[in-house]
């Protein structure tokens, strides 16, 4: 019995190791883009549409893959209309992202960014009714 502890701790801590790897990863991949998108725009005059373009084109190329794998069936929801309007604001994100880069220097548009949140509980307070407190 002591042997399977192990052997599921030992998965375990492995998971959690190769997890902390794709999230730093990950995050080196975005400051990466960011990087590479401000210079397109910034430096060479690439449009910011088409940067934001070509940044969902190569991410749904990335996403084959996976819809290979667990199909079409896995995109299903019983509220398609919600996600047709978050993706339109998601797009709108990106399109705003991408063209701030263009225009600031990219440690002013991080330093904004790190004001969402605070958008974010305000935008809960004012347009959700939730409750924010201190916590």
């Amino acid at each position: 019995m002591k042997d399977m502890n192990q052997n599921s701790l030992a998965v375990s801590q492995s998971r959690a190791l190769a997890g902390a790897t794709f999230m730093v990863l990950g995050g080196v991949a975005f400051s990466l883009l960011n990087v590479v998108t401000q210079w397109l725009t910034m430096k060479l005059a690439f449009p910011p549409a088409s940067a934001a373009f070509w940044q969902y084109a190569y991410a749904f190329l990335f996403s084959l893959p996976f819809l290979r794998k667990a199909g079409l069936s896995a995109m299903r929801t019983n509220y398609p209309w919600r996600h047709v309007v978050r993706v339109v604001f998601a797009a709108l994100g990106v399109a705003a992202w991408v063209s701030g880069l263009a225009s600031v220097p990219i440690w002013q548009a991080i330093a904004l960014v790190m004001t969402s949140p605070f958008f974010i509980i305000l935008g809960a307070r004012l347009f959700l009714g939730e409750r924010v407190g201190a916590a």
